[in-house]
């Protein structure tokens, strides 16, 4: 495994989105891309796309050729709306909530 790989299996930084690591992710193998997905980008994460408004939701993941995406819907008060995309997992930014729970979570089970 790609140090990439070692390095986003322990820790991910949702806020680094540059283009090299766009191609990293690109680059690993699909079903190490699931797995990433699966822990850092589960189903049902509220997220943004870097407004400061979390108003979608992740409620798929699509699988492509070489790689996954992730499909979400917009979310007003709680209800769906209509509106969904389907995007690449690195253009998006979860919700403060969501990202101290999933960090939480992964160093408690660290730990254990």
């Amino acid at each position: 495994m790609s140090t990439f790989g070692n390095k986003a299996l322990v820790w991910w930084n949702y806020h680094q989105h540059d283009r090299a690591t766009s191609l990293r992710f690109n680059a690993t193998d699909k079903d190490f891309q699931l797995q990433l997905l699966n822990k850092w980008y589960p189903i049902g994460m509220m997220v943004g796309l870097g407004d400061g408004k979390y108003q979608y939701e992740i409620v798929e993941y699509i699988e492509h050729i070489t790689w996954w995406s992730v499909k979400v819907v917009w979310r007003v008060d709680g209800i769906m709306n209509g509106m969904q995309s389907t995007r690449n997992p690195l253009s998006l930014y979860p919700s403060p909530d969501w990202e101290k729970k999933i960090k939480r979570e992964h160093k408690i089970s660290r730990i254990l």
